[in-house]
């Protein structure tokens, strides 16, 4: 058997056409064009936030729940206490305790509602007030850092 002209031109035909047609979503998918992988953004952000906590006052306290991991690596040599809660009421207790003895503050992805933080820092006496936000490439929020502080 031996192959015709047409199967010879459609050999070198076929992979040049599927070469044409696969290109744009190759590149596309080069360029973190498709929601696929581990990357959806979530974190975006995390560094400049690390950076911020970097810059909080030595001796200050930064309450945690979420973002242990993340904060273990991003913050590892900082001067910043770092204090998880397993709830709001222990993060409540926590401030009636010790609230007042040096400056704290609250890191809240944008996945979790902050409204039982909320209320728990008020049952305490302190409140939170944003003071900075870090945001998704998309321009969606990420993460809120807030300062706790006495309620007036």
């Amino acid at each position: 058997f031996q192959p015709s002209r047409f199967t010879f031109h459609a050999s070198r035909f076929i992979p040049a056409l599927a070469i044409l047609v696969l290109l744009p979503s190759a590149w596309r998918a080069a360029h973190s064009g498709y929601p696929v992988g581990g990357d959806f953004g979530a974190y975006d952000g995390i560094d400049g936030l690390a950076a911020r906590i970097r810059a909080l006052p030595p001796g200050s306290v930064l309450y945690d729940h979420w973002l242990g991991w993340e904060f273990g690596y991003y913050l590892f040599d900082n001067p910043v206490y770092i204090s998880w809660f397993a709830t709001p009421a222990a993060l409540a207790d926590d401030l009636r305790a010790h609230g007042r003895t040096s400056p704290r503050y609250l890191a809240v992805p944008a996945w979790e509602s902050d409204a039982e933080l909320r209320v728990a820092a008020a049952s305490a006496g302190f409140a939170l007030n944003p003071i900075y936000h870090t945001y998704r490439r998309d321009g969606a929020l990420t993460f809120t850092l807030y300062e706790v502080r006495a309620a007036d």
